[in-house]
Parts: structure tokens; C-alpha cells; sequence
């Protein structure tokens, strides 16, 4: 065996012993999150009559716990929910050129590449270390501190590589802010992050929770030239958050087709609630700005054409228009769960015949690629 077969080996044992990794992580979440709820069982029976005949044509026999954890908004079986294994260890790499999600994916650059596009307001940045301003000048540290100082708005901190859900994001208050608390966040955030002022969102959603903003996952598939929106939630923070982050509380709802939002809610521990029973919204609350918020996911999608999967996350600011937050090219599968529904809505028969059979889009697949 010469270098090259080596290296090539090597590379073929690091994929599969990490998509190994990664399947057995995501399988011992979803027992341990069953364990502590209330869910419909799911028959042997029941499993051989209704989820085997879809995925043995496929020579799949997934677990069943994958279901039983999908199904549990309302305890209906559906075969066509998508393991959660196989779509982060097999799917995402299938559809998303993941190689060119890691030279994009840096939210710093978002607002460059996403110019149609309202976004929240960008103060100053720090990419690999260095500081830009708004317009991508090269800018000192005292200079970028400065900005800060001089803005009036509350300020958020965000990573911008390797983060979700709120995660990591420090607030800088506009009240008694100086020099020194700014430049030690700055320090404790990384290298590469933004610093951009508090969206200042609709009525409707600061109904919701006031003290966060919050977010619409909108996951778009970009087939043939066509665009079909799957699944849609709402993420409702909780009351004193700054931001969302989900270990810290909040709620996810579904989106339904006609922008109303379902009041069957979930948590991040992934408990089922009523919206109107905690005295969150009523039922035929609608998302504000729906349609056109809809319409400009499908005008950015279609500028990204190596990635067919993406999910969108936007809030509706005051003046009613839709502002974006961020895209994500590995987007989670919460919103499977919430809606009840496949990630793949429509299209879930296409893209897995596709997969198992057709392999119309493997020149899209990439290689030992896998979710990071």
C-alpha cells in the first residue's frame, strides 16, 4: 500500500469511527430524553405493519425510539419521520456541500452576502482576531471599543462560527456601559464574533417574551430549480433571558402553512405544553409579515445552490419587516419534532428515493464529510 492509499484509508477509518461516534451520541440522547416523558408506545406490531414496509425498501430497519420521540406532540406514528442518525450522519452530507459551509458559514460575513436582506444592525466585528467596522475597514481594538462606547443601543455579542441557539451570546447594557467590562467580553467571546444593537421586535412577538428576541426557523429544500418550505417554528424565549438559549428555558411552537402557530408547545427538555394554558398566545395567533418572510427565504436559498437544506432563522422587527438572523447548512431537526412532520415535508419521498436509489444530487455529496 503506497502514501497516498494510506492517507485515503486513514481518512475512510476517521469517517466512519466519527459517524459512529455521532449515531450512538444521538441515540443515547433520544432514550434518555424518553425516559422522563410521556409518549405513545410503540407496538412491535404497530412497527412491523407501519414504519418497516416504508424503510425496508430502502434496507433500512431504523430504531424505533426515533419515532416514538417524533410522534410524541400527538402520538401519532408517521414512517416518514426522519431518523435522527441517519439525517445527521448520512442526509445533511448528502444534500449540503459541507466542504463550502466551512468557508461561508462565519456569520461575519453574512450581512456581505446577504445584502437584500434586512439584518440587525452590525457595530464592529472581529474576524480571526482582527476588528472591522460596518463596512469591513480594518480597525483597531480601541477603535472597535470605541464604536461601542459611541452607540446608544443595547449590544449583542455574538459567535460567529461554531454556535446555535443563542449559545455563548454576552449583552453589553446601554446604561453604564465602559471600556473595560467591553474589551473583557470582547476577550471571553473569541476570536471571531459580532457585536451588533437588539433587534427591536414586532408587538406580536414581543408579546411572546419581551426581554428576548424571538426566532423563526423556517427550513427551505431547494430542488430542481424549485423552492419547498418544510417544516416552520417559532423559538419563544423565557421571561429575565437576554437571549435564546434553550438550556436556560423557552419554548418551541410550530409554524403552520398559513402562518398561525400551534398552541401545542414544547420545551428544551422536551415536555408538551398549552400556550394558552401558560397565558402565551391564543390559538389563531399569526405570525406578522408571514408571506413576505416566506418569500425572502426562498430568494436567499436560491443564491446557495450547493446546499439543498437550509434553515432559515428570522424575527420580525417593528416596522414589520422580516430581518434576518442567520442560515444554518446542517439545520437542527427540532423542527421535526415540533411540527409533527417530517423535515423534509413534501418532498421526504423524492430526497430518499433519491438517496437510496435515483442519486440524482451525488455530485453534490461530499466525501468524509460529516456534521461538526
Amino acid at each position: 500500500m503506497n502514501l497516498e492509499q494510506v492517507y485515503l484509508s486513514s481518512l475512510d477509518k476517521a469517517y466512519e469511527d466519527r459517524k459512529a461516534w455521532l449515531s450512538d451520541a444521538l441515540r443515547r440522547e433520544i432514550r434518555e430524553e424518553l425516559s422522563s416523558m410521556d409518549y405513545r408506545h410503540i407496538s412491535d406490531k404497530e412497527y412491523e405493519d407501519i414504519i418497516l414496509p416504508y424503510w425496508s425498501r430502502y434496507g433500512r430497519r431504523p430504531y424505533k425510539f426515533f419515532f416514538e420521540y417524533d410522534g410524541a406532540k400527538d402520538g401519532r406514528i408517521d414512517p416518514r419521520f426522519i431518523p435522527h442518525d441517519f439525517y445527521y450522519t448520512e442526509l445533511v452530507p448528502y444534500l449540503n456541500n459541507l466542504l463550502f459551509s466551512n468557508a461561508i458559514k462565519d456569520k461575519s460575513y453574512q450581512d456581505i452576502m446577504f445584502k437584500d436582506a434586512k439584518q440587525a444592525k452590525t457595530v464592529c466585528r472581529s474576524i480571526s482576531g482582527e476588528f472591522y467596522d460596518i463596512d469591513m475597514n480594518n480597525i483597531s481594538r480601541d477603535e472597535a471599543v470605541d464604536l461601542c462606547l459611541n452607540s446608544k443601543a443595547i449590544l449583542y455579542v455574538k459567535p460567529a462560527v461554531f454556535t446555535s441557539r443563542g449559545r455563548g451570546i454576552s449583552v453589553i447594557d446601554n446604561r453604564n456601559r465602559n471600556k473595560e467590562s467591553i474589551i473583557s467580553i470582547m476577550e471571553n467571546t473569541g476570536a471571531s464574533f459580532m457585536i451588533q444593537e437588539k433587534i427591536l421586535q414586532h408587538p406580536d412577538l414581543a408579546s411572546l417574551c419581551p426581554d428576548t428576541v424571538n426566532t423563526i426557523r423556517v427550513v427551505t429544500l431547494f430542488i430542481e430549480s424549485k423552492i419547498y418550505v418544510t417544516n416552520m417554528d417559532i423559538r419563544i424565549g423565557s421571561k429575565g433571558q437576554q437571549n435564546i438559549s434553550f438550556e436556560k428555558g423557552g419554548y418551541d411552537a410550530c409554524i403552520n402553512k398559513d402562518g398561525t402557530v400551534d398552541t401545542r408547545i414544547r420545551n428544551h427538555g422536551a415536555k408538551w405544553f398549552d400556550a394558552e394554558e401558560l397565558g402565551l398566545f391564543k390559538k389563531g395567533f399569526t405570525i406578522p409579515s408571514f408571506d413576505r418572510m416566506i418569500s425572502l427565504a426562498g430568494k436567499l436559498h436560491k443564491k446557495l445552490p450547493h446546499f439543498k437544506l437550509i434553515g432559515w432563522d428570522f424575527t420580525i422587527d417593528e416596522e414589520s419587516d422580516p430581518v434576518l438572523v442567520e442560515c444554518n447548512f446542517a439545520p437542527g431537526i427540532t423542527t421535526q419534532i415540533t411540527c409533527g412532520e417530517s423535515i423534509l415535508g413534501e418532498m421526504t419521498d423524492w430526497i430518499l428515493d433519491d438517496y437510496f436509489i435515483n442519486r440524482k444530487l451525488e455530485k453534490n455529496h461530499m466525501q468524509r464529510q460529516i456534521i461538526q
